[in-house]
């Protein structure tokens, strides 16, 4: 992979001496495969080489998010700092960015728990009340639940929401969801 990224020897040879080379070169073959261009997956191969140096990949079985971002931290307070950059932020974004997707290509992404809603019990049911007794394809479920999330998240009115999943209004709010789904249609 890196004789067809680089000309140099010397440049070929930092990359394959580096650890974690069948990791990186699965990742980027992955990206190859994606026809990415040749100088895209050189500055991948370069951050790979950065995200090794400053955060601990080959010793952590997982790696959170926190990790990452404390990384992208230290690379922009490193010392000496290169004469032409004047402000870090959007290196330290792009050095986010691709460790967290290389970590999550190899798996060892451990994602925060995201606690479960209030009213996703709610959610659950008006799931059902599709499933069961409307009889609507997962997919149109999946869709319905959708937009009644974000409407609820929107709008906050969770204790206006919990009296529209009573019983008798369940056929109101199923009415409205296909209402919103035309709508954006």
């Amino acid at each position: 992979m890196f004789d067809q990224l680089y000309k140099a020897q010397r440049a070929r040879e930092r990359h394959l001496n580096a650890p974690l080379v069948d990791e990186r070169i699965r990742y980027l073959s992955h990206w190859a495969a994606q026809e990415s261009v040749r100088s895209s997956l050189r500055v991948k191969a370069q951050d790979l080489l950065t995200t090794i140096e400053y955060l601990d990949v080959g010793a952590a079985s997982q790696i959170s998010e926190k990790q990452i971002i404390n990384a992208a931290n230290r690379w922009a307070r490193r010392q000496p700092q290169p004469p032409n950059v004047i402000d870090f932020h959007y290196g330290k974004l792009r050095f986010i960015y691709h460790a967290r997707q290389w970590i999550a290509f190899l798996r060892r992404l451990r994602l925060p728990k995201v606690p479960r809603p209030p009213y996703a019990h709610l959610l659950d049911q008006f799931s059902n009340y599709m499933r069961e007794e409307r009889g609507l394809s997962p997919v149109t479920i999946h869709k319905r639940r959708q937009h009644v999330t974000q409407f609820v998240l929107k709008s906050s009115i969770v204790p206006l929401v919990r009296s529209l999943f009573s019983t008798s209004t369940r056929p109101l709010l199923a009415r409205a969801s296909r209402m919103l789904t035309a709508a954006r249609q």
